[in-house]
């Protein structure tokens, strides 16, 4: 059994990584639970293994992009667990220009490993950036919750895939191709149950229609 500096035995140490991802879990935010890294050879690899990864920097109001899209794209690189049940993202809510290559990376991540929940709040949009937000097919996905904060969301649709297990769809703040959503939701959703959108503004559509069984 690991003992701890002053000899005493180190019993959570030595409990299975079921029950320490449990612990950690409880922590609320994957950078704090990244941070148990420093206890000792045993925990160093125990946070990557998380099933769920909460990025939260939403009360956060750094001088550029960086302090944040840094410590995400390093949380998804070291995630080592074949499958994530829930990712959540918040980025601050100031004008601080986010690049969309890096809101990209991070859904690309979500459509290769996410089999749960993914959430996504997004910061102010720039006016000097003209570039949408594209999502790809997440096929394993269940619930995706949306807040574009202004920004333009667009559907990677050139690779074919589809939305197989999403059953909740929520979209709030921002526009969207009327056309596009329709198509996405009446052909790529086959097993949606909710589809909900707040102050969502539908370029190209004075309606929506919507067909699904």
């Amino acid at each position: 059994m690991a003992t701890e500096g002053d000899g005493t035995p180190d019993r959570i140490s030595g409990l299975s990584d079921d029950l320490l991802h449990s612990i950690l879990l409880r922590l609320g935010a994957t950078p704090e639970a990244a941070r148990t890294s420093v206890l000792g050879r045993r925990w160093r690899r125990v946070w990557a293994d998380l099933p769920e990864l909460t990025l939260s920097y939403d009360h956060e109001s750094p001088w550029s992009s960086e302090p944040v899209c840094r410590p995400i794209d390093a949380a998804l690189g070291a995630c080592s667990a074949p499958a994530v049940d829930r990712l959540a993202i918040s980025l601050p809510r100031t004008w601080t220009h986010f690049p969309m290559y890096r809101v990209a990376r991070w859904l690309r991540f979500a459509s290769q490993r996410l089999i749960g929940e993914l959430r996504l709040s997004m910061a102010p949009h720039n006016y000097h950036d003209r570039k949408a937000m594209v999502l790809p097919p997440c096929a394993r996905a269940t619930c995706i919750r949306l807040d574009l904060c202004g920004n333009t969301l667009r559907f990677e649709l050139a690779s074919g895939g589809a939305f197989t297990a999403l059953s909740t769809l929520r979209i709030q703040q921002g526009c969207m191709d009327g056309r596009e959503l329709e198509d996405v939701v009446s052909s790529r959703c086959p097993g949606l149950k909710e589809l909900a959108l707040g102050s969502v503004f539908l370029e190209g559509a004075p309606s929506l229609c919507i067909r699904s069984d």
